[in-house]
């Protein structure tokens, strides 16, 4: 019965650690330039799950404890069996909150290269620009002053 409660438990323990690594890809994903808008469009959402996620799991763990403490209650299998389920609810949403923070991670990672991309590129071209007006201003410097020696 015992390793009945510790799977449970560790159910309820792993949803918990989850929201912690949710949290801390997001502020590591908002205090850089990943964490854009369109990355606050999918992880706010769920941002907002998160409380909900870690109050589940505490009422696991402690209706947990309770069935631990009251094993002799008649209800106590199928009180057993709606916890278990409950932890396996409250981890499974924490899994899926957890994998769509890694893809929106990897798609704003991917939207950040285009943008650098698209910088680096319009930098260039902002410099080929002005290459290309100096050396007609350098021609027309040229032709003039060649055309001034033909005159004299």
């Amino acid at each position: 019965m015992e390793s009945i409660f510790t799977e449970i438990n560790s159910k309820a323990n792993k949803a918990r650690t989850n929201v912690d690594y949710f949290h801390t890809a997001y502020m590591k994903a908002t205090n850089t330039d990943l964490g854009d808008e369109a990355f606050k469009a999918v992880t706010n959402p769920i941002l907002s799950q998160m409380e909900q996620i870690i109050n589940t799991s505490k009422h696991v763990s402690y209706r947990l404890e309770v069935l631990r403490n009251a094993n002799s209650d008649p209800n106590f299998l199928r009180d057993l069996d709606e916890v278990d389920r409950m932890g396996d609810d409250v981890l499974e949403k924490s899994k899926t909150a957890l994998d769509i923070m890694r893809k929106a991670i990897v798609d704003a990672k991917e939207r950040k290269k285009a943008r650098d991309e698209a910088i680096k590129e319009e930098e260039e071209a902002q410099k080929r620009a002005k290459e290309e007006e100096l050396k007609k201003k350098a021609k027309n410097e040229l032709g003039e002053s060649s055309s001034h020696y033909q005159r004299n």
